[in-house]
């Protein structure tokens, strides 16, 4: 009987010894076993961005499955974060193998070595899987220098049942009423009977360019289609002129406070149902999915194309894309490059879902309704630009626009920032 029972025991000792070990080769990436026994080479990915933890973890793993090398994703703190990759790189201290960044950002990375021409190796950086901005976003004086990952940008959110009473009441198709220039908002204003008196009809964040850019955006060009040509500066035209103006006179309509705003507070004032119209970007298709399931408000949301200014200026929302890059210190370059074009493409599947980041591959665009817009915002979009001598662009831009609805000199503040920018350039 004892025997039997050692017998017994050896057979169940053997049996979860082969298990543990299957189980372990699944989960070496999680670290579920020591890394000493884990003889695949490490690639270190560098992100920003802490919601991309448990998406980040999923690709390591799953990609860490399909090929023979293990992925460590390692979050950074964003202050000054290609500066801690250049530190690292160049110490050899935990150096990043690849890392995400924003696109404004690839000039200076290039120009420290620290980002080098992606091999695309499958012809994927190309319009059948990416929009232009995406492309041109990634696209450093001829050398692509990095796959497009996820993008933002803005659109125009409204609230669907206002809207359609509003319709109902002037015996309109909804589609009919929305409005398709800065003008016709004003048309619905006038013409807007509120149910309640916390409402107005157009709030949005006037404090941030990235809500704003769009008034000039079509006719304010740095840095060229590429956001890298010095010789390619137009910010003081008629046309932008006109178009700020257009802008600056809304604040005679709506009396928003640019020192009051601030973009969380416009959102929550649109779910508490206090806002028929406002300019979001992506991300807020996640904050109204997490309010109807944290505290139960749901709202009749739309989302549609942003208004041009006129019938002759046409609108342009600013994009900005986060890539990944291959760090030009690496010594394993070519498998970071391989891995990159993976996380940026098939990766992509399921991004949205872990991360409310809406991916740049086209094939992997979110079916969630209202997201198809913002995909289309960002197929028009202007991409940041990369140019370091003009590094404070947005910054600048965003001190004009605030002067201007405050009621400056439309014309005098622009032609002040072209010459700012000029004078930048020259100093390079």
């Amino acid at each position: 009987m004892k025997y039997g029972k050692r017998g017994a025991a050896a057979f169940v000792l053997a049996l979860c010894t082969l298990v543990m070990f299957d189980w372990a080769q699944d989960w070496k990436i999680a670290r579920m076993i020591p890394e000493a026994l884990d003889r695949r080479p490490v690639l270190t990915l560098w992100y920003t961005d802490e919601g991309l933890e448990d998406y980040l973890t999923k690709a390591a793993y799953e990609y860490g499955n399909q090929h023979d090398v293990r992925i460590m994703p390692v979050y950074q703190n964003g202050l000054e974060y290609l500066e801690a990759v250049n530190t690292a790189s160049v110490s050899d201290v935990n150096m990043p193998d690849l890392y995400i960044i924003s696109n404004d950002s690839l000039e200076k990375a290039a120009l420290a070595g620290l980002a080098v021409p992606v091999e695309d190796a499958d012809n994927q950086l190309i319009l059948e899987n990416y929009c232009m901005p995406a492309l041109q976003a990634v696209n450093y004086r001829k050398n692509m220098l990095a796959y497009p990952f996820y993008f933002e940008t803005t659109a125009f959110l409204y609230n669907k049942d206002y809207v359609g009473n509003a319709a109902l009441s002037r015996e309109m198709p909804l589609n009919d009423i929305l409005p398709q220039t800065v003008g016709d908002i004003l048309e619905f204003a006038n013409h807007y009977e509120a149910t309640s008196a916390e409402e107005t009809v157009f709030y949005w964040d006037v404090s941030d360019i990235f809500y704003n850019y769009f008034f000039a955006g079509d006719e304010v060009e740095v840095g060229g289609a590429y956001g890298d040509d010095a010789s390619r500066i137009n910010i003081y035209n008629e046309r932008a002129i006109e178009g700020l103006k257009v802008y600056q006179n809304l604040n005679q309509f709506f009396f928003i406070d640019a020192k009051e705003t601030d973009y969380d507070t416009v959102i929550q004032d649109f779910i508490d149902k206090k806002i028929v119209f406002t300019v979001a970007t992506s991300d807020v298709l996640r904050k109204l999915a997490q309010a109807a399931r944290d505290d139960g408000k749901t709202v009749n949301y739309g989302i549609a194309r942003i208004p041009d200014i006129n019938e002759q200026i046409k609108s342009r929302s600013l994009s900005v894309t986060y890539a990944v890059a291959v760090n030009g210190y690496g010594t394993r370059q070519s498998l970071a490059d391989d891995f990159a074009a993976w996380l940026t493409k098939e990766g992509t599947k399921d991004l949205y879902m872990y991360t409310g980041h809406i991916p740049a591959y086209k094939e992997y665009a979110v079916r969630k309704e209202g997201a198809d817009i913002f995909y289309q915002e960002y197929e028009e979009s202007v991409p940041v630009p990369k140019l370091m001598s003009t590094a404070n662009f947005g910054m600048q831009m965003e001190r004009a626009y605030t002067r201007i609805w405050d009621g400056g000199d439309v014309e005098m503040i622009l032609k002040d920032l072209a010459e700012q920018m000029q004078d930048q350039i020259a100093a390079e």
